[in-house]
């Protein structure tokens, strides 16, 4: 059993870990503004099935959650994320494999925990970061959403829509510095888009993001699905979140498109493109 030190939010993590010892992780600031133009994050909707990655393997690619079972051999992720303890336990397979994989890794506190029980050598030889949730920080008292909003109004790390009269609304938001925080709308698509954005890309597709839980995973349509509450928060959380990062973020200098014509997300908060006007986009030859 793995036993995860955070000293501050945003701050370096120690991992200590069960018959291996104990290591300082990296820093992801290292990777502020590193990387430019366009990057791939492919979720876990059944839409993902049917993108020809091997046609795009040249460009940067983020996998998430289980997604790296559409991952063919010889085409591995440039970064992966798991804050899901839930799908870091059921699904340990996927995520140790996508953590062997990928050059770098983000994993959640909770779910590096739960994967360390079952894939400690891989947890403990991978390139980890670790970043957590605003205002869900282990190392620092949780206040109300209402209250950190206001609280943190003027911080240039965040975008945040602020609420009087609800706390949910008030939890909407966007992180322009990862590390120190970043929202969560009960979709890892929404944490890699901040992410991306910290790394410096400037355009955004992405893959697989259908958003509705009744149709599964793609890499899991019959067997034992992790629960998900896609459908209970996506007008409260999920939505708002999308609008609000369409509206306050999103211009000529990041660009962020979805390839699933069958997303619940509409198409005037982000734009639905087909593989035709993703070529002429990113100047492919079909």
């Amino acid at each position: 059993m793995s036993v995860l030190h955070i000293h501050s939010p945003g701050g370096r993590a120690e991992l200590e870990l069960d018959g291996f010892g104990s290591r300082v992780l990296d820093d992801l600031s290292s990777l502020k503004g590193k990387y430019s133009g366009a990057v791939f994050i492919v979720t876990s909707g059944p839409s993902a099935k049917d993108f020809p990655i091997e046609r795009y393997a040249s460009i940067p690619m983020v996998a998430v959650n289980g997604s790296i079972a559409c991952f063919p051999p010889g085409i591995d992720p440039f970064f992966f994320l798991c804050d899901d303890s839930g799908v870091a336990a059921a699904k340990s397979d996927l995520v140790g494999a996508a953590l062997r994989r990928s050059r770098f890794a983000m994993i959640g506190p909770s779910a590096l925990e739960s994967l360390a029980e079952k894939e400690p050598e891989t947890v403990w030889r991978s390139q980890l970061f670790v970043a957590e949730r605003v205002n869900r920080w282990r190392a620092a008292a949780h206040i109300s959403d209402r209250r950190f909003a206001w609280r943190e109004r003027k911080n240039r790390d965040y975008v945040i829509r602020r609420s009087f009269f609800s706390q949910k609304l008030s939890r909407v938001g966007f992180s322009r510095n990862f590390p120190v925080g970043y929202f969560s709308c009960r979709t890892i698509a929404y944490a890699a888009i901040q992410l991306a954005y910290y790394l410096g890309f400037s355009r955004v597709i992405m893959v697989g993001m259908d958003l509705r839980a009744s149709l599964g995973n793609f890499y899991d349509p019959k067997g034992e699905r992790v629960p998900s509450r896609l459908d209970e928060d996506y007008e409260d959380l999920i939505l708002p979140h999308f609008i609000w990062m369409s509206k306050q973020i999103l211009g000529a200098d990041f660009q962020v498109f979805n390839l699933s014509s069958n997303s619940r997300l509409p198409a005037d908060v982000i734009p639905k493109i087909g593989l035709s006007d993703l070529d002429g986009m990113l100047d492919l030859i079909k």
